[in-house]
């Protein structure tokens, strides 16, 4: 019973924290748990927890020594932890050797590391047989106190067995003798009956007495076996002709027999199919008396088993062999679990993505061959390493960069989207992440799958390039004519500039010309603004203004006998996103409705914002619940036909003639859509037009940054000499006269050459530099760097009027490098520029550190 059971078990370990692991996981208990859980015991017959007795040993001679103490003392230990190595002493295997000397029962668990000693090295040194396990570490809770429930109980039965088996043993023998000599007895008394019936009525009753205690011994037998089949391992015993003789209830739940239908049948014939390996293992048992090892076996439904045996050569009274006991443990689980985690290593490392996992501090623990390769790590360098070494930012700022993804990780379980990466090279490039959480056994990891789309984003790119010069194309016919329309009052109004005018129509003529250059002006900036090259970038965009600005390029490029009506209110909410990609959205979509209707009609374009319920966002797949800006385009055209409407966003499908559309418009849209997160609904109907819904995650709470500038007096000079230098002499020649006429001293230069002989010649008095970037011979971020060498104090404005983002970009990164922070794109105005010297002079003389310029458009 529990009551007798030994829980003495002895840690031997040289590291200090491993005992108190085992004491906290075997011996600790809350007290008020521990009351709690003996009134369950007693109330409702609950068991109760079973706690155990630990003594500890830091090397193996002390812990021989407590071994010899303890069974002196009579109290011997059930089992024993030991490690596998403990400098400077003995090691795991030595200590267990010499501990059997002592105590050969003791249940021995080698405690060791995948490197430390194989199994097979373990039997060739200490021949284990039944009193050896091995734990591998790190160690498991669970298995600890399976293993500790399991071994204790173990060391019962086989001492219980030992005493009760040979007791039994010798008590049958001694009974059966004494049954014989008793029965000699009562026949030679029943042949003298008449002379000596007093002494058969006394044997008779010793007789049944004697009975009685066989019939007692009977009992107890199966009490016994009672008790063996209660264990959760299968137990049976055979003869030496390995015919079965006892098969405990798990033998039957493990091998589908009944212990009835297995009696008296060769276990090898029962059990294996191969029965080699079972005449090996029985050789063995019989030269050595033990046995310890996997066997493969079948059950009665022909399912494999693998199992560990423990076989015990029991021997009769006189000391010849008579049966085998066997312990059999099923581990065919343990088994496929193995070969399955195996498999999923494997799987791992063939995979063409990268793949990491991160524990909760954000240090990786594993990364696959895939994942090194494309960092251009060798194979186990990142391990250890915080997960921002792959990220391209600074140290500290990856750092909480990706302690903030953990934390949104933690609440919502899994992320996924595009980062900036970064190689051991210091190369950078884009990946797309797709992470997530996993916990076992309540350790949370994050794993990463990452692959490399850098490639994929400069093909998208190109693209969008492709796509926006298409559009551009699409709207020359429209640009030419509004520019037409802008240049005609400018001549006309510069020949009446020419006649003797009266005050207020030479007022009315300079008028016209300035409006009409604005005019101008604004549209290059929105040509500019479709051709631009910022794609990728993402920051609170205003889509109403963007609207704004389409209705300003249809306005002035579609046809007259297309009607445009526009709602774009003044508080629609802010959008995280591209503005160039959701220009190109706008501009495909009305460029499609302008195509629908060749004989006119209405062309509407509404902003609104609206937020989705649960309910709309059920019924739309790519939908989310929460605040979206909705655009809806919809036009008076031909409409689309049912059977085409489901491909009309495949890239390539067109429904217009050759040479009159790629067929990637729809399919670009519904691109850039999806990777604002955003989805597109469509409503058509045959000659009664069709209605394009553009649904976009909001950003309610964000603030657009203005480009507005305030309207301001433009500041007057006080006397101080400007050099200003452009390869246009019209340009040079205005700029002086304004300049002039505001109270400035103006010198100017036509080329980088002349304007580096006018500031040495000037050189302490030229207060600023005002110079365009494109001129021959010197392009002004020369000019500007050779003016810097000859006088870092000097104050630069850059002018430009090149198209190009891309040029615009490097120029203004040159400058910047340049400490030249005020840029004026053209055309600009005279206030413009009088602003721009005005507070360029107004501000310290000393360089003002800055990444950008500040754009003045």
């Amino acid at each position: 019973m529990t009551d007798n059971l030994n829980r003495r078990i002895l840690v031997i370990d040289d590291n200090q924290a491993i005992h108190d692991d085992f004491r906290k996981i075997l011996s600790d208990a809350d007290s008020e748990d521990a009351e709690l859980q003996a009134a369950e015991a007693r109330l409702f017959g609950a068991p109760t927890v079973m706690l155990f007795e630990i003594d500890t040993a830091s090397q193996g001679e002390e812990g021989l020594k407590m071994v010899e103490k303890a069974m002196a003392e009579g109290r011997p230990y059930a089992m024993a932890f030991v490690d596998v190595r403990m400098p400077p002493g003995w090691d795991g295997i030595e200590t267990t050797q010499r501990i059997w000397q002592v105590c050969p029962d003791l249940q021995v668990v080698i405690c060791t590391a995948f490197s430390d000693c194989s199994w097979s090295e373990m039997q060739a040194k200490i021949n284990p047989q039944d009193r050896l396990m091995v734990l591998k570490k790190p160690f498991d809770t669970i298995e600890i106190l399976q293993m500790a429930n399991a071994l204790t109980q173990k060391w019962l039965r086989l001492q219980e067995s030992k005493v009760e088996f040979g007791d039994l043993q010798h008590m049958v023998s001694e009974r059966t003798r004494e049954l014989e000599e008793s029965q000699a007895a009562a026949v030679s008394m029943m042949a003298d009956a008449v002379r000596h019936r007093e002494k058969a009525e006394q044997a008779y009753e010793e007789l049944k007495r004697e009975m009685t205690e066989r019939r007692m011994l009977e009992e107890k037998f199966r009490e016994q076996a009672s008790l063996l089949d209660k264990a959760q391992d299968a137990i049976l015993a055979h003869d030496l002709e390995h015919r079965i003789t006892y098969w405990n209830k798990g033998a039957e739940r493990l091998y589908g027999w009944s212990a009835q239908e297995a009696a008296g049948h060769s276990v090898a014939q029962l059990l294996y199919k191969d029965p080699e390996a079972f005449q090996r293992a029985s050789e063995q048992v019989i030269q050595t008396g033990e046995w310890v090892g996997e066997l493969q076996q079948i059950s009665r439904d022909g399912r494999g088993l693998v199992i560990v045996g423990h076989w015990t050569l029991v021997r009769d009274a006189a000391g010849q062999p008579k049966s085998v006991l066997a312990i059999n443990t099923d581990i065919t689980g343990r088994k496929k679990t193995d070969e399955a985690l195996k498999m999923q290593g494997r799987v791992l490392e063939s995979m063409a993505e990268g793949v990491t996992v991160c524990d909760e501090d954000g240090l990786i623990v594993f990364s696959n061959d895939s994942c090194n390769t494309m960092f251009g790590y060798e194979s186990g360098e990142l391990i250890g390493q915080h997960y921002s070494v792959i990220r391209n930012l600074p140290a500290e700022e990856g750092r909480r960069a990706m302690d903030e993804l953990f934390g949104v990780l933690r609440e919502k379980g899994a992320w996924m989207g595009e980062m900036g990466s970064r190689k051991k090279d210091g190369s950078s490039f884009i990946t797309r992440s797709r992470i997530s959480v996993l916990e076992i056994d309540g350790v949370r990891s994050f794993v990463a799958v990452v692959e490399d789309i850098t490639e994929k984003k400069n093909m998208e790119a190109q693209f969008l390039r492709s796509q926006r010069m298409e559009s551009v194309g699409r709207l020359s016919s429209g640009i030419a004519h509004d520019m037409n329309n802008i240049l005609t009052p400018i001549f006309i109004s510069s020949f009446m500039l020419r006649r003797n005018l009266p005050p207020e129509d030479f007022e009315k003529m300079l008028a016209n010309i300035e409006t009409n250059a604005q005019r101008g002006a604004d549209l290059i900036k929105q040509l500019l603004t479709v051709n631009c090259d910022m794609s990728g970038q993402r920051h609170v965009v205003e889509i109403n203004q963007i609207a704004k600005d389409m209705m300003k390029i249809m306005s002035g490029t579609f046809p007259k006998n297309i009607t445009l009506t526009a709602s774009t209110p003044e508080d629609i909410w802010p959008v995280m996103g591209d503005p160039t990609q959701l220009h190109q959205v706008l501009l495909n979509l009305c460029v499609n409705a302008r195509d629908a209707m060749p004989a006119g009609g209405v062309l509407t374009l509404n902003i609104e914002n609206t937020r989705l319920d649960e309910n709309f966002a059920a019924m739309n797949v790519d939908a989310r619940p929460g605040p979206y800006v909705l655009i809806r385009v919809s036009d008076t055209g031909e409409g689309i036909a049912p059977e085409v409407i489901d491909k009309i966003f495949d890239p390539f499908f067109t429904t217009k003639e050759t040479g009159k559309g790629t067929g990637l418009g729809l399919s670009t849209v519904m691109g850039i859509v999806k990777s604002h997160q955003g989805f597109v609904n469509l409503r058509s109907r045959v000659a009664m037009g069709s209605v394009f819904e553009i649904y976009l995650p909001a950003t309610p709470d964000a603030v657009a940054m203005s480009s507005a500038a305030p309207d301001m007096q433009a500041p007057r000079g006080q006397g101080e000499l400007i050099l200003v230098v452009d390869d246009e002499e019209v340009i040079r020649d205005v700029v002086q006269k304004t300049l002039s006429a505001h109270g400035y001293r103006v010198i100017t230069a036509g080329d980088g050459t002349e304007a580096i002989a006018q500031f040495s010649q000037n050189r302490g008095e030229i207060k600023a530099v005002l110079t365009d970037i494109m001129m021959p011979f010197m392009d002004g971020v020369t000019l500007s760097r050779t003016l810097k060498k000859m006088d870092p104090t000097i104050q630069i404005i850059a002018t430009s009027g090149m198209g190009s983002a891309k040029g615009r970009q490097d120029k203004a990164a040159a400058l910047a490098s340049l400490q030249i922070n005020t840029f004026l794109n053209k055309p600009y105005s005279a206030n413009e520029i009088l602003t721009a010297i005005g507070e360029l002079l107004a501000s310290d003389r000393s360089p003002q550190p800055s990444s950008e310029l500040g754009l003045v458009a």
